[in-house]
């Protein structure tokens, strides 16, 4: 009787240590502890009583979130800076890429990061920002005055202020 009390304990930790190990994995890739236990074969009750009970898969499981907010940290600036691209079509053909970013991203990084970057008002976003002149290039459009600009201003710095506004 005692021996096989014995061998259910070692099974019950082998499977604690499996159900553990696949749950932080998938929390740590998919944020919801819910999906995570679902994941890894134990319903959401075993994963609450458990992180009551053991402070070191408390900690464990803590560990696992701050690795999910890091990733979703990175793809924001991912998003907001690099941006991605979008496939351009011209009568059914893919003819290009556009690269697209996520203002709202952005606007939401500068104002974590550094809240005196961005003044934000009810519907009104101003960010400062700079741009060098690295070509300079002059399309006439049909029934528009053109004023032409010489080479003279490569390389200058604009700076200046623009306005999103909802």
């Amino acid at each position: 009787m005692a021996d096989t009390r014995a061998r259910h304990e070692v099974q019950r930790m082998l499977t604690d240590e499996h159900w553990t190990t696949v749950f932080l994995r998938e929390y740590a890739q998919v944020g919801s502890m819910a999906i995570a236990a679902r994941h890894a074969g134990v319903v959401y009750e075993t994963v609450r009583l458990r992180r009551k009970s053991d402070p070191e898969f408390a900690q464990a499981v803590e560990e696992a979130h701050e690795e999910f907010v890091g990733r979703l940290k990175a793809e924001a600036v991912r998003r907001a800076v690099d941006g991605w691209e979008v496939p351009v079509y011209y009568k059914s053909d893919q003819v290009g890429v556009r690269r697209e970013y996520s203002d709202a991203l952005l606007m939401y990084l500068l104002k974590r990061h550094d809240p005196s970057a961005a003044d934000v008002g009810e519907g009104t976003a101003v960010v400062k920002r700079s741009i060098q002149v690295t070509e300079v290039r002059v399309e006439k459009m049909p029934g528009r005055e053109t004023e032409l600009i010489d080479d003279d201003d490569k390389g200058d710095v604009i700076e200046g202020e623009s306005r999103d506004v909802d």
